[in-house]
């Protein structure tokens, strides 16, 4: 006859309150008896019995109660029966309601007061008297009613039905409380018999337990890991025999205890597993347990309740280790849940978990056990190590492989507000420069620790648990773990793209292709990169720091030195800067820059220069919606010209305009309906300044209007550069964040205390003393000015020569009267007064401010240029300088066409001025898409506007007849023999030639100075019968033609002769009158000095020659004193030996 069947346990039953009778919330659990009752429903008991005199009992034994405490053994049984049956589970209003009445960490019961304890004292009387009515009450209730004599029954049978329901009715949650009371004592049981296994094994043997180093470490973890795998199987087989025998019991004994009431059973099938806890701060969420099927009895002392932290066998401690979140994701044992099938299976806990092979950054599951249901999984739980923040798991935060054995991680405030690890030099390239200082002072300082970011999406299931949050899910952590490059704006992973500025917070920061492509970015020059973890260099990197035989655990980082590069494990993405036209659909080149719309197609949006000036020729845009004006798309929205340049690593990505009006623009507002406008403002100081806008950009608002300029673009304001980070609290949501080395754009002053601006496309307040204001361009050109000139010469001296230094009628009124500036050492070299015109002391920095003033006076005296006109021109560089000063003194809009083969500097200073630049093809002057025609074209389709062309513009060379030509012969008093210098439009040497041939009556010789690959010398030597090329191409910028201009051609045949002059000979004299005289000159200015040279020894000693020392050479440092640039055009060697220690730059 078959043994009756155990029956299953009611896990619902057992895990209802029977206060409310209903599942239970927030548990608490009562020492001493271990009833386990609703947080609120127990705190609401306690209250009631704290208004009496009664002590404090149990509501379902009535039991006296010293104290409560959370249970994690329950909460984890109620998060495995809410995630099986989630109808079970309490209602939202529910919680809601329980949650007013109890928070975790309530006092339950509360504390006697003193008043209520001598009230005990002097009640005594009364306390025997309700206990007594208490007895009698719980007997009357207990006791049923007896039928004496009606059932035949003896009095022992009725009295033990009468005990066994009185049991089963006071013995609540006992299967509960018997696995509470015995889970404590069965780990420690375990723990003691798997440690003498150990020790009888020998396991130890050989071992320094006291000095163990990783590679050790791993074998000791092996050999227990064995030791527990053999302890497992010897245990299965002995399970296995007993159960044998046990049903050979039954079978023979069945008939003798068919009476006997089974014992009640907690039913969790698996092996037995428990978590792992944290360390170093990382709190402990509910274990996961098993419990066989015999039910221990109760335990009645507080010791015997099962603590929150349940330390891990050895074995799975060297799993968990073996990956690199341990603390967070600790390998356990799989189980069903409850009420899931699947047969039971004896597998140790090491060979159940889950392993994580470092090598492919992969899973690697063992076989699997038979289930109906999924595995459940912990959810990690991870601490702040520098402030103690609990639960930043799913928040963004930063780990350190090796302090604290690799569980040192610290949330995203602590890292950003420079708290790191405890070998950590701070942020990007400034670690390594503070680094370096300390290795300097102590050869044996570590290299700096990497802090990785990463964090854990959160799983797709509703909050629950301890602390209202999840312990316990059916999605693996790890396949939700998220490491690499994040948006330093919206926090999003970004290791498929990853846009790296190398200034803010040095280099330690970038963004998403959204916030990218949305505006939402610094104004900085980003690099594209993606995101490429190397686990081989990443071995390799950690030598110092582990044997070559131990296992590098998958994504963690440690540099062993300073690196090659700043682009650590990434690479740069070329694809980028190849975008295609919204509108031809036609790929543009990376040289070549674009209109980009941060709002269409989500940002993803680009026009090259072709089209957009087909749409304003065709009418789709107007003239005051286009180029010259708001540079609105088709959608209506205002767009920034984006480029791209070449740099040392990769293509770099900038903003060469902004969006007219910036981010303190307000779009919308007084619309008219009848004329389809609507008016939009922008802050201009102490006002608001409004301008009608038409809906449809095809459309003209007319003169509504007009009289009001455009913003210009990025907006009002000044710009400024954070001196320290400045990181908001969360509440405060009106202020700014920015980082250390940010540009704040539109700065205003608020208060003198607060400063409002924009950044990454926000807009708040700040503290005034965390940014610097940048100087103007003006003030950088005078700095470097003074530094060319040395500090030998003083100011006195220097005003009673120019006369410039005095007070002047604005900035077109410094232009001109620069002091000639005797050459010493060239001088005494050919023995001749060689003397150069500094016009790198005119305002915008080069001779090239006389003429752009001459041509917008012309332009103003014909009546072309109206206020707020714009003008257009192309240009080399300092032109388009020049005419940007005058342009943003005169109130003129600036469009530029250039070469793209100018210095970067050059091209920076125009976008920093206010000009609209176009770096286009460098192509010969017969090309119709040579820039100069491209200016002029641009010209023609905007209204109002003035093509300068100052190649054939005769003002170019009417204000050197004017200005220069006479300041030389009034500075050397007539008394000068030649003049040479190079030309690129013809109207310095054509009007300084003219002015000195009819001041002298032709004594005076003039000559001109060509670089390779001009025809000019062939033309002059050759009188007009030559127009060949010497050379092919020259380091200089902004001199030498391919033909004859018109502001050359009337002077042609006054000159005497030319000079050609090779890049290898003017290079030689940008380092020699940088050594010898203290001058910081640019090319072309250092070829015009060789030419003067030349002159004079062609002349001889005793004679006065002038040339034109055209400009700096701060514009042209990154190529002029790069010893790769010079390599590669082949003119190191050009410079002598002792020279070469200038050569700053690699």
């Amino acid at each position: 006859m078959e043994s009756p069947r155990k029956p299953s346990l009611d896990l619902e039953k057992e895990l209802t309150c029977s206060i409310c009778t209903e599942l239970l919330y927030q548990p608490l659990t009562l020492l001493d008896c271990l009833h386990t009752f609703c947080g609120a429903c127990l705190k609401e008991w306690f209250g009631f019995q704290a208004l009496t005199t009664a002590p404090f009992t149990c509501p379902s034994c009535r039991s006296a109660v010293r104290g409560s405490r959370h249970n994690a053994t329950v909460v984890t049984l109620l998060d495995m029966l809410v995630a099986a049956q989630p109808g079970k589970a309490r209602s939202q209003a529910d919680k809601e309601e329980m949650a007013r009445k109890y928070q975790p960490g309530d006092e339950v019961p509360p504390k006697v007061t003193a008043g209520r304890e001598s009230k005990k004292h002097d009640g005594d009387d009364d306390d025997r008297l309700l206990e007594q009515v208490r007895e009698m009450s719980l007997r009357e209730v207990m006791t049923p009613r007896r039928r004496n004599g009606r059932n035949g029954r003896s009095q022992e049978d009725e009295d033990r039905e009468e005990e066994e329901q009185r049991r089963r009715r006071v013995e609540h949650q006992s299967s509960l409380r018997s696995l509470i009371g015995s889970a404590e004592r069965d780990i420690e049981r375990e723990i003691e018999d798997f440690a003498r296994q150990i020790q009888e094994e020998g396991l130890l043997d050989g071992l320094d337990l006291d000095n163990i180093d990783l590679s050790r470490d791993d074998e000791l973890s092996r050999r227990v890991t064995e030791a527990y795998r053999r302890r497992q199987q010897r245990r299965g087989r002995s399970q296995r025999q007993d159960e044998a025998v046990a049903r050979r019991h039954r079978a023979t004994s069945s008939s003798n205890n068919r009476s006997r009431p089974p014992s009640a059973s907690l039913e969790v099938r698996g092996a037995r597993s428990r978590r792992r806890t944290a360390s170093g701060g990382r709190s402990a969420t509910a274990p996961l347990l098993s419990v066989g099927g015999a039910t221990q009895q109760a335990a009645r002392s507080q010791t015997e309740l099962v603590s929150s932290r349940l330390d891990v066998p050895a074995a799975a401690a060297a799993a968990a280790r073996d990956q690199r979140r341990s603390s967070s994701t600790p390998s356990v044992a799989a189980f069903s849940p409850p009420g899931g099938g699947g047969g039971e299976s004896n597998a140790s806990f090491a060979s159940r978990a889950p392993q994580w092979n470092p090598a492919t950054d992969s899973r690697t599951d063992p076989q699997p056990v038979s289930r109906n249901r999924p595995p459940l999984f912990p959810e990690p739980s991870i601490s702040c190590s520098r402030c103690s923040r609990q639960h930043i798991e799913y928040d963004l935060h930063y780990s350190c492989a090796l302090c604290a054995g690799g569980q040192w991680t610290v949330c995203l405030d602590c890292y950003r507000a420079a708290k790191g690890c405890l070998h950590w030099f701070g942020f990007g390239h400034g670690a390594w420069i503070k680094w370096d200082k300390a290795h300097q002072l102590d050869p044996t300082t570590a290299r700096p620790h990497v802090l990785t970011p990463s964090r854990y999406l959160r799983p797709p299931s509703t909050p629950g648990g301890a602390d209202g949050r999840r312990t316990l899910t059916w999605h693996d952590p790890r396949t939700r773990f998220e490491t690499g490059t994040f948006c330093a704006r919206c926090l999003a992973r970004a290791n498929e793209c990853y846009w790296r500025c190398d200034v803010c917070n040095d280099g330690d920061w970038g963004f998403c292709t959204d916030c990218v492509n949305g505006g939402f970015s610094c104004s900085h020059m980003l690099l594209p990169l993606v995101y490429e973890p190397a686990h081989a260099q990443q071995q390799e990197q950690q030598q110092d720091h582990q044997t070559p035989n131990q296992a590098m655990p998958s994504l963690r980082r440690q540099w062993t030195g300073r690196p090659q590069s700043s682009l650590g494990p990434f690479k740069p993405l070329p694809v980028y800067s190849d975008a295609v036209c919204a509108v031809c659909e036609e790929s543009m080149a990376a040289s070549q820059v674009r209109y980009h719309c941060f709002t269409c197609s989500k940002g993803d949006y680009d026009v090259c220069t072709r089209c957009y000036s087909s749409l304003e020729t065709q009418g789709k845009i107007s003239a005051e919606n286009g180029a010259s004006g708001w540079r609105r798309c088709l959608g209506g929205h205002r767009m920034a010209v984006v480029g791209w340049a070449s740099g040392k690593v990769g293509r770099w990505r900038y903003v060469e305009r902004e969006p007219v009006g910036g981010r303190s623009l307000v779009e919308g507002g007084g619309g008219n309906a009848d004329d389809g406008t609507e008016l939009w403002s922008w802050p201009s100081g102490s006002e608001t300044r409004r301008r009608r806008v038409t809906v449809d950009v095809a459309a003209s608002t007319g003169v509504v209007g007009a009289s009001v300029g455009f913003p210009p673009d990025g907006g009002m304001g000044l710009r400024a550069q954070a001196r320290w980070a400045w990181y908001p609290a969360a509440e405060a949501d009106d202020e700014l964040l920015f980082p250390r080395g940010a540009e704040v754009r539109e700065v205003e002053d608020v208060n003198g205390d607060w400063f409002f601006g924009v950044y990454m496309g926000a807009k708040g307040l700040f503290p005034a003393p965390y940014i610097m204001f940048r100087h103007s361009a003006r003030r950088l050109t005078q700095q470097s000015v003074n530094a060319c000139l040395g500090g030998g010469v003083s100011v006195a001296n220097r005003v009673a020569v120019s006369h410039a230094q005095g007070i002047t009628p604005g900035f077109t009124g410094a232009i001109g009267n620069t002091p000639l500036i005797r050459l010493k050492h060239l001088s005494e070299e050919t023995g001749c007064t060689i003397l150069g015109k500094a016009e790198f002391m005119n305002p915008g920095g080069s001779v090239k401010d006389r003429a752009a003033l001459w041509i917008v006076r012309e332009a103003e005296k014909r009546g072309e240029l109206s206020e707020a006109g714009t003008v257009v021109e192309g240009t080399a560089g300092n032109t388009g300088i020049g005419l940007a000063h005058v342009c943003r003194a005169r109130g003129y809009k600036l469009v530029i066409y250039m070469p793209d083969t100018q210095s970067r500097a050059k091209v920076d200073l125009l976008r920093l001025l206010g000009a609209e630049v176009y770096p286009v093809p460098a192509v010969p002057w017969d090309n119709e898409e040579n820039y100069n025609h491209q200016a002029r074209r641009h010209a023609a389709r905007v209204r109002g506007a003035v093509w300068t062309d100052q190649f054939d513009n005769v003002a170019n060379r009417q204000a050197h007849i004017e200005s220069t030509g006479p300041e030389i012969w009034a500075q050397t008093g007539g008394k000068l023999d030649a003049f040479v210098c190079a030309t690129g439009t013809g109207g310095t040497l054509a009007g300084v030639t003219r002015f000195l041939k009819e001041k002298s009556g032709g004594a005076v010789k003039c000559y001109l100075a060509d670089p390779p690959g001009s025809v000019l010398y062939s033309v002059i030597t050759s009188e007009g019968k030559s127009k060949e090329r010497t050379g092919t191409g020259s380091i200089t910028e902004g001199i030498g033609q391919g033909r004859v201009t018109e502001n050359l051609k009337p002077d042609l045949d006054l000159l005497d002769g030319a000079f050609h002059v090779p890049d290898e000979e003017t290079i030689a004299m940008v380092y020699r009158c940088l050594d010898e005289e203290g001058l910081y000159l640019g090319a072309s200015t250092a070829l015009n000095v060789v030419a003067a040279r030349d002159v004079a020894r062609k002349l001889g000693p005793g004679h006065t020659v002038v040339t034109i020392l055209c400009d700096g050479a701060y514009r042209y440092a990154d190529r002029l004193f790069s010893r790769s640039w010079l390599a590669e055009k082949k003119l190191l060697d050009a410079i002598p030996k002792p020279l070469q220690r200038y050569i700053a730059l690699p």
